[in-house]
């Protein structure tokens, strides 16, 4: 599990360049790690990545489809947020409920429908993470924003009929 780790770190490194001498210790490091497959070459590189604050590097999820997926998220996240403030003018109230998550009551009954609205922007943001990072995982999507389209289509379906079976997502 961690060559793989280490394998994406190295991808990240040698793609963006080589921009101080402590990312080609790193380079190094991860090379040994993934040449030897010795825990100690692992672990030194993980200290080393956090020493520079490249930690982000060493995930299951390549750096460039980790940005793809956040850039992807913001924009659901934005979108359903205004869609959700919008709503509450028209409407006075916003006519769904966050579905387990504790809102705090305030005072004002303006700012629980904010917080409503935010929290609810935030599932929809939370589903199309876990989506696409579980599509990428299996093969189903190749982690770039050209197919991020086809494959939301496919989660939007299966959910919308209420199929949840194992090959429904295949």
């Amino acid at each position: 599990m961690s060559k793989l780790k280490a394998q994406h770190g190295l991808e990240y490194i040698e793609n963006n360049g080589y921009a101080s001498a402590e990312e080609k210790v790193l380079a190094s490091m991860l090379h040994r790690y993934i040449e030897t497959n010795d825990k100690n070459y692992w672990k030194a590189s993980r200290h080393i990545a956090m020493a520079i604050g490249l930690t982000h590097i060493l995930g299951h999820i390549p750096h460039r489809v980790q940005v793809v997926i956040n850039e992807v998220c913001n924009e659901v996240y934005d979108t359903a947020r205004t869609y959700y403030y919008n709503l509450e003018n028209k409407l006075g109230f916003i006519p769904f409920n966050v579905r387990q998550r504790v809102l705090l009551d305030r005072d004002d009954p303006a700012l629980n429908e904010q917080i409503q609205a935010d929290n609810l922007a935030l599932t929809q943001r939370n589903s199309v993470e876990r989506m696409l990072t579980k599509y990428y995982r299996t093969g189903t999507w190749d982690g770039t924003r050209d197919n991020v389209e086809q494959a939301y289509q496919k989660h939007r379906q299966i959910f919308l009929e209420g199929c949840y079976r194992r090959e429904d997502y295949y």
